[in-house]
């Protein structure tokens, strides 16, 4: 799944309709709760697109207007609690328009972002927003009944809405990535490192993958570098950050963890009457056929 180019593409979308800091201007102008807000009445008021793993608003999402949408620019994701079959997924407008209200909610996990039409400037084109701007998050606790506001992020400037992309990419990933309420036992809390090396065609290569586990989420980073066999020089060296992945089993003594945009799946377990720590799986054994188990060290 490639979702970094999606969300690439979304930021956009989100530029186009509309420092990780709180506001209390707004957080006291939006309150908690979805009454004073409408949020339900802009539940349906666009199209989706279904991608893979979660439902979000397509073009330009849910745009102010007087009548139906007097909030602010919005952009709205709906995460399955469960999965959904195919038939589902491919006719998802026409699913979607069949839910009422209460149904959205207790089937999907909402996460709306809003920019308050306060930020909002009216254009022959629609409504934009300003320069410096205020995005809000918000999440609907089927708990409570609530829409809470988890978090703002508030833009200065034109050259800081790459910043806007980044939080929005952040939010997403972070929120696809949760256990599922598998609870980690304390002794996989931490950061689990394993290190490889190997040859290919006329190269030999090094590495790292770590894997960084939490109670809240779980993501990887790769480091690489691969030589010329000959000459020794290094040919490429390659870092991926922010890998985010999902813990998909967990028992005793293993954990199964599994990537969200590349669908890879490692399994870490602990060895019986040791405290030796092993990761093993047929996505380990691609990065070299000769090995099919490695030592994982716990780094942190």
């Amino acid at each position: 799944m490639k979702i970094n180019v999606f969300l690439y593409g979304l930021f956009f979308a989100f530029c186009s309709i509309s420092c990780n800091k709180k506001s209390n201007d707004t957080a006291k102008e939006f309150g908690l709760k979805s009454d004073s807000y409408n949020f339900e009445n802009i539940l349906k008021c666009g199209y989706y697109d279904f991608r893979e793993t979660y439902f979000v608003t397509t073009d330009n999402g849910c745009v102010y207007n007087e009548k139906s949408n007097s909030i602010g620019n919005a952009v709205i994701i709906l995460v399955p609690k469960k999965e959904l079959n195919k038939k589902i997924t491919e006719n998802v407008n026409d699913y979607i328009s069949k839910l009422n209200t209460k149904e959205i909610k207790e089937i999907f996990k909402i996460f709306i972002s809003i920019i308050p039409k306060k930020f909002l400037v009216n254009t022959p084109e629609g409504y934009y927003q300003k320069d410096k701007y205020i995005r809000n998050l918000y999440n609907y606790k089927e708990k409570n009944g609530e829409w809470v506001l988890i978090d703002t992020k508030e833009i200065n400037s034109k050259e800081e809405e790459q910043k806007d992309f980044t939080f929005i990419e952040s939010f997403i990933q972070k929120n696809l990535n949760q256990n599922d309420g598998l609870k980690i036992d304390e002794k996989w809390i931490g950061d689990f490192q394993f290190d490889f090396e190997g040859s290919k065609m006329e190269e030999d290569f090094e590495g790292n993958i770590v894997f960084h586990l939490s109670e809240k989420d779980v993501y990887l980073t790769q480091n690489s570098t691969s030589f010329n066999s000959e000459t020794g020089k290094i040919a490429q060296k390659s870092i991926k950050d922010n890998i985010f992945a999902k813990i998909i089993k967990n028992t005793v003594d293993t954990l199964v963890v599994k990537t969200i945009e590349e669908n890879r799946e490692y399994i870490l377990f602990k060895e019986k009457g040791s405290s030796n720590y092993g990761v093993t799986g047929k996505d380990v054994k691609i990065i070299n056929p000769e090995y099919d188990t490695y030592t994982l060290t716990k780094i942190k």
